[in-house]
Formats: structure tokens, C-alpha cells, sequence
């Protein structure tokens, strides 16, 4: 009992790793942009329910944008608050915004964000559950993903995740084990160490298993 369960425990901590390695995947090779030809804005509880979240509560002297974009591995989530007023045919000035990447395969697992303030005397560019793969400079990241992939987990996709290439792992591993165990059925040998049975009691006449090995005590059935 204590051996299944380690084995148990070892091969969901293998699909945690392939589930953490294959988010990794789809946020450095999946669309860098956000900007994707499938962009959706966000309702407004969507928007709330999403701002508050991730950056707190808002002005209501402000005005919220939200849009999201996915892809075969990757969505991506933006936020962004203007003023309500602003000057005729000038461009808004963003005050808040908040990038947000979600990666993983089949279901979303990890996610991280970038976000910005720019209010008053306050500018500030930062990170959250973010880690960098690749340098990138300033002028490049404007609606773009950065080279940088997400660390914080989604739930309960990244339990399913996990699950899931834990079954794989489990059964990557296991398959050579049982080939072997149905070619020695086969040839008429003890499933577990291969012994000959052909000609003893731990044969049946149909060629395959029905005794116990005498060479090593398993049930060659």
C-alpha cells in the first residue's frame, strides 16, 4: 500500500512538472500581441469583476476598457481606465492598465500580468507572477506580450492539468511493463521473471498461464 502511494505521489509530482513545462511552452512560442483577430470586449461586469481582481477599485470619474484575445495555448486579458474627459482629438492618456496572460494545454493552468500606473506624480511599471525569459526594451511593449512567462496557478486547471499528464507519464511508463507481461503470456513464460512454464504445473495445456511459478512464487496467470 505504502509503495502505491509513492508511486502514486511521484507521478502527479511528474505531471505537475510536464503541466508547469508545457504552460512555459505555449507562453513563449504562442502570439506575442494581444491584438489577435478574434478580440472580444469585455462586459461591464466582466470589466469589474476583472479590475477589481487584479489592480482594486476604480474611479468613477474613470472610464474602463477591457478586451481578450485567445489562441490555441494562450489568452490574453486587457485592462485599461482613461479619463472621462479628455481634450478633442488628442490621444486618452492611459492611467491604469493591467496585461494579463493566461497559457496552458488542454486547460488554462498559470498566469501572470504586467501592469502600469500613470497618476499625477505616480509612474510605475511592475510585474506580478511574471518571470523573464529574454530581455526586452521599454519602446517594445506596447500591446504586446514580453517575453516573460506566468507562474502564478489557475484553478482547478492546473489540478486537471496535472492529473492529466500524470495519467500520460503513468502510462508512458507502464506500457513497455505490460507488453513484456502479454509476450511472455504469449511464449508461455512467468509474467514476472520470465521463467520457462512450458512442460510444469504452472501451465495450463492452452499455453497460457494458470499456476504459480517455481522460480519465483508469482501467479503466472
Amino acid at each position: 500500500m505504502k509503495r502505491r502511494l509513492t508511486k502514486v505521489v511521484v507521478f502527479l509530482l511528474l505531471g505537475m512538472v510536464v503541466n508547469v513545462a508545457v504552460a512555459w511552452g505555449c507562453a513563449v512560442t504562442g502570439p506575442h500581441s494581444w491584438m489577435l483577430d478574434d478580440l472580444r470586449l469585455l462586459s461591464d461586469q466582466e470589466k469589474e469583476r476583472l479590475w477589481q481582481r487584479y489592480i482594486g477599485e476604480f474611479d468613477q470619474d474613470e472610464r474602463i476598457y477591457g478586451g481578450t484575445s485567445s489562441s490555441a495555448r494562450l489568452t490574453h486579458i486587457n485592462l485599461a481606465s482613461f479619463p472621462k474627459v479628455f481634450e478633442p482629438r488628442a490621444d486618452p492618456v492611459i492611467l491604469a492598465s493591467c496585461d494579463i496572460v493566461r497559457a496552458g494545454l488542454p486547460f488554462r493552468s498559470l498566469e501572470g500580468s504586467t501592469h502600469s500606473r500613470d497618476r499625477r506624480d505616480e509612474h510605475k511599471l511592475w510585474n506580478e507572477h511574471l518571470m523573464s525569459v529574454r530581455r526586452v526594451l521599454l519602446t517594445e511593449r506596447t500591446l504586446s506580450w514580453f517575453g516573460q512567462i506566468p507562474t502564478k496557478p489557475i484553478w482547478p486547471g492546473f489540478a486537471i492539468n496535472t492529473f492529466f499528464y500524470a495519467a500520460i507519464v503513468w502510462g508512458l511508463w507502464s506500457s513497455p511493463f505490460t507488453a513484456r507481461r502479454m509476450v511472455r503470456r504469449k511464449r508461455g513464460r512467468c509474467i514476472n521473471c520470465g521463467y520457462d512454464l512450458r512442460g510444469t504445473s504452472g501451465v495450463n495445456s492452452g499455453g497460457g498461464g494458470g499456476g504459480v511459478c517455481s522460480e519465483c512464487g508469482a501467479q503466472s496467470a
